[in-house]
């Protein structure tokens, strides 16, 4: 019963740490070169200029668990609504997490 739960807070935590942490886009948005010149209002402003613009997001990640010899694999479910809320939730029950 211990190792199931120490395996469920391991998959919180690396969900958590996917969500946080792996949300690059594959799109380059600029090539070039950097110059230092630039003030630093107008690197704000082409920031806020590139920035994703979304209502509502769905997605499927791809989550992998590796515990010394035991690999474990699971698919979940992530929708979000823009500054308001991020569901996760994995097929037959197994997880949910409202953020």
């Amino acid at each position: 019963m211990k190792s199931n739960a120490i395996y469920l807070l391991k998959l919180h935590f690396i969900v958590i740490a996917l969500t946080l942490f792996s949300c690059g886009g594959k799109k380059t948005l600029i090539t070039g070169e950097v110059n230092p010149s630039l003030p630093t209002r107008t690197i704000i402003q082409q920031h806020y200029l590139r920035a994703l613009d979304f209502n509502t997001m769905s997605a499927r990640i791809k989550v992998d668990y590796k515990d010394g010899d035991d690999t474990q694999g699971v698919t979940l479910s992530l929708r979000m609504k823009k500054d308001e809320v991020i569901w996760l939730s994995a097929p037959l029950g197994m997880f949910k997490a409202h953020i």
